[in-house]
């Protein structure tokens, strides 16, 4: 892919940045939220253990409930939380850590227990290597708000239990429904269980894009401190993304972001 000018770059974050100040705070993107590739006819059987979904309309994320959070804490220096859905991936998973690592960069893993089976080992070292992980259920059910209490109270509760049985000591902390589909119902029972629901405000829609350029585009586009951005290590073919996340770490941390995890706001 082109590599982008860091003065260009340069301009479109501070630009971000002084429109924040002015503004007095960023008012989060109500930007749609996309089903996973995990739902794609295309999506391999091992990605998806075997469960093939079919993709539904995206909700608007401005019907979420207040409590699901989409931006991070304000604090300085800026800083920008990269999310990745549906994994841990045996193939893209291990790439993705590698480019972080390469550049210091710490960022959020939103694990389905359906992918965890066999794949122990990689949890651990997500955690290792300081990386957040994230609860995204355990079937990844777009229906989540129409199941019944007890169906819905064990789609989360047992991703919590995989994970910490495969890394004993960490605390999970944060919940992402499948597809973004929140409701006052979902956030209620994650909150029973101790996490926090958070959403995203900047979503490229890496798991339909094949080109790294155009991700990396559609993340700077409107680019802000204390952004969340939805990607995604699982579910299909991830080689765009990987290459992305390479270019967005690159350039954002020369102008000063840093990457974080999502923080335990519980």
């Amino acid at each position: 892919m082109p590599s982008w000018p860091t003065v260009v770059v340069s301009a479109v974050v501070i630009g971000g940045l002084l429109g924040a100040a002015q503004a007095g705070g960023r008012t989060p993107a109500q930007s749609s939220a996309t089903p996973s590739a995990l739902s794609s006819p295309s999506t391999s059987a091992d990605a998806t253990r075997g469960h093939a979904r079919t993709a539904l309309p995206s909700p608007d994320a401005s019907a979420w409930p207040d409590t699901v959070r989409q931006t991070l804490p304000p604090e300085q220096p800026p800083r920008i939380a990269l999310t990745f859905d549906d994994g841990p991936d045996p193939r893209w998973t291990p790439q993705i850590l590698d480019v972080l690592a390469a550049h210091g960069a710490v960022a959020t893993f939103c694990v389905v227990g359906e992918q965890v089976t066999g794949r122990e080992a990689l949890l651990r070292r997500v955690a290792e290597e300081g990386h957040v992980l994230c609860n995204h259920t355990s079937t990844h059910d777009y229906g989540l708000p129409a199941r019944d209490p007890e169906r819905l109270e064990s789609e989360i509760a047992r991703v919590n239990e995989q994970i910490t049985e495969a890394v004993p000591g960490v605390t999970v902390h944060a919940f992402r429904a499948p597809g973004g589909r929140f409701d006052d119902t979902v956030v209620a029972a994650a909150r029973g269980l101790g996490l926090t629901s958070w959403g995203w405000s900047s979503d490229p829609q890496d798991w339909q894009s094949n080109e790294a350029d155009a991700i990396v585009a559609a993340v700077l586009d409107g680019i802000g401190p204390d952004e969340v951005v939805l990607l995604h290590d699982g579910g299909g073919d991830r080689s765009a993304t990987v290459e992305a996340v390479g270019e967005l770490v690159s350039v954002l941390s020369s102008v000063g972001y840093e990457f974080v995890g999502l923080p335990d706001v519980t």
